[in-house]
């Protein structure tokens, strides 16, 4: 129910609206307990006890965890999935989830830079942009400056936030960590 865009050339701002929250009794599925870290104060699953909220943290150092809870997000969402990242190339599964995804009616935006430090990178994401536009995902690139943000919101209650681009070498190579904040 959500007018989709046949290019990706349209500006951000105006068009780009604030990531609702939406208030339910459900909450996001929760990653797989071998997926999180618990070395330290700072890592693992945290709960305020005061029904507030929870902080899973991932790293790279369990292979193929950001993988796997990324595109269990992405699989799991029931209305929508922001993504914002610098470099933007999904490996085959991520693809399908994001199309599959916009395909079950799930508004899925992309949001990445128009012009990046790793033009190649540029280059390889557009060359997906027909794939997911025919699938009904919304793609915009950001004008004014590199954009380095890397976050990703499913149906406003949870928000995965920290270093992995959306590219096979920080899923599957480069040390990283992502905390998933979850919003009851």
């Amino acid at each position: 129910d959500h007018p989709r865009p046949r290019t990706h050339l349209d500006a951000v701002g105006a068009q780009a609206d604030p990531v609702g929250v939406d208030a339910r009794d459900t909450h996001p599925p929760r990653p797989p307990a071998d997926l999180l870290e618990r070395d330290g104060a700072a890592s693992g699953s945290h709960d305020s006890g005061h029904g507030e909220g929870r902080l899973d943290v991932v790293t790279s150092r369990v292979p193929g965890a950001l993988h796997e809870v990324v595109r269990g997000l992405i699989e799991g969402a029931e209305e929508h999935v922001r993504l914002t990242t610098p470099y933007f190339v999904p490996d085959p599964r991520l693809l399908r989830a994001l199309v599959e995804a916009a395909r079950r009616g799930v508004r899925v935006d992309v949001l990445t830079p128009r012009r990046s430090n790793w033009p190649m990178a540029n280059w390889a994401g557009r060359t997906l942009y027909p794939v997911l536009l025919d699938a009904g995902v919304r793609v915009a690139e950001h004008h004014d400056a590199m954009l380095h943000a890397k976050a990703i919101v499913v149906d406003g209650r949870v928000a995965a936030i920290g270093s992995p681009n959306f590219d096979a070498r920080s899923f599957h190579i480069n040390g990283e960590v992502l905390c998933l904040v979850h919003d009851p």
